[in-house]
């Protein structure tokens, strides 16, 4: 619920069937907990105009940010570099010439437009790993996969530190050569946490179970029972409560629905319940609300394998799913970062058809934040908003129709975000 103070002025042009739109997409999206800001351009951080008040915090909700930026990939990776307010894209997969190619470009994310950072670094990959060490302000990259000759991978295991300005090569030896593994900062203790992946032996994948911890100049394994072993899992740390999340996964015949926390001396599983199995799936953990988001991955819910957008939260007892108005297409192996500095979770990238087991043929390139915000209208655009495009969708909402949000979205409503 918020109110609107608007000046006479303004209130001379709400007459008739303009103050019912108004106020019907005023309910609307107070109610669905989805956010759209009109007021001429779409900035990253929106400001809250004069005038509009709220009197309590909206769900959290999904917002197309852009499709623009980085080419369509997936299983690339991203990190929120807390010292310089940017998320650190790296490398992923993608169509390049026709085929499928691992790619080894580094893009930057300021709130509202993606920078190309750096085409100089690890070599191309894709399935790698990204966190960032606050503590030293690095973001951290180890191992992946990458395309020799013809369709045959390699693992890689190399560890590789990005300050900002250029990568630099930090390590050689550690975790065997992996990829489709998950690492995550552990801020209490100092250490980036790496667990599971699969690695190639004799041309045959193997899939390991080992956890790992990098202190910014070697790596050391932690001979500790855990998790089975997987592969294509998420994990996210949650600082409140100073634990590593780790949720799902593929065993290598199935997928997983567990969910692990990791203390700094063991593991220990916390819940059987919660999202259904999945691999291919994102996570991150959103400080502002103290909640582990997990979005999407792919499972099979009907017997067969599907990819899924469904958006889970974990408050460190149960998982919630969350249900929003808009969110991604359905997709697996996106990649998502939480930006402390605005708040918000953003989402990149990912596979968007099934096809993608095969062949990895169809790729996303768009650009989602998730979060709380206040519902924002300037009263002086109104009519020039509710007489376009919004309004035929929100109506058919209302009536029952709940297929009309699959064509509604921010970028439909908001001018284009450059």
């Amino acid at each position: 619920m918020f109110t609107l103070a608007a000046t006479p002025a303004v209130a001379a042009k709400r007459k008739g069937g303009l103050l019912v739109k108004y106020i019907l997409l005023s309910l609307l999206v107070a109610s669905a907990g989805a956010m759209a800001v009109f007021a001429g351009h779409a900035s990253g951080s929106p400001e809250v105009p004069a005038g509009v008040s709220s009197g309590r915090s909206a769900p959290p909700f999904w917002l197309l940010m852009t499709r623009e930026g980085p080419s369509p990939r997936g299983s690339h990776a991203v990190a929120w570099d807390a010292a310089r307010g940017r998320i650190v894209l790296f490398g992923g997969d993608g169509m390049m010439d026709g085929r499928v190619e691992s790619l080894g470009d580094t893009w930057e994310w300021d709130g509202s437009t993606w920078h190309r950072a750096a085409t100089t670094g690890p070599s191309p990959r894709e399935s790698h790993a990204m966190t960032y060490d606050i503590t030293r302000a690095r973001t951290v990259l180890f191992g992946g996969e990458t395309e020799t000759s013809g369709d045959d991978f390699v693992s890689l295991g190399d560890t590789w530190e990005w300050d900002g300005t250029q990568w630099h090569h930090v390590a050689s030896a550690g975790p065997q050569s992996r990829q489709g593994h998950a690492m995550v900062y552990d801020a209490a203790r100092g250490v980036t946490v790496l667990f599971g992946g699969s690695a190639d032996d004799d041309g045959d994948d193997v899939v390991l179970g080992d956890t790992w911890t990098w202190n910014g100049s070697q790596w050391q394994q932690a001979h500790v029972s855990g998790p089975a072993a997987r592969v294509l899992h998420a994990m996210a740390y949650d600082s409140l409560r100073q634990r590593v999340v780790l949720y799902g996964g593929w065993s290598g015949s199935v997928p997983l629905g567990d969910t692990w926390e990791w203390d700094g001396a063991q593991w220990q599983q916390v819940s059987l319940a919660g999202p259904s199995v999945r691999a291919l799936h994102a996570m991150t953990y959103d400080s502002t609300r103290g909640v582990t988001v997990l979005f999407g991955g792919a499972g099979v819910p009907a017997g067969a394998f599907t990819l899924l957008e469904d958006t889970w939260e974990w408050d460190g007892t149960q998982w919630t799913q969350v249900g929003t108005i808009a969110a991604p297409s359905p997709r697996g192996r996106p990649a998502m970062a939480f930006d402390g500095a605005r708040a918000r979770t953003l989402l990149f990238g990912g596979f968007t058809a099934v096809e993608f087991i095969h062949g990895f043929e169809s790729f996303a390139r768009d650009t989602w934040e998730f979060g709380t915000r206040e519902p924002v209208f300037p009263p002086e655009i109104a009519e020039t908003l509710l007489g376009q495009r919004a309004l035929p969708v929100l109506e058919r909402f209302l009536l029952g129709d709940r297929n009309a949000d699959r064509i509604w979205d921010a970028a439909d409503l908001l001018p284009p975000v450059r």
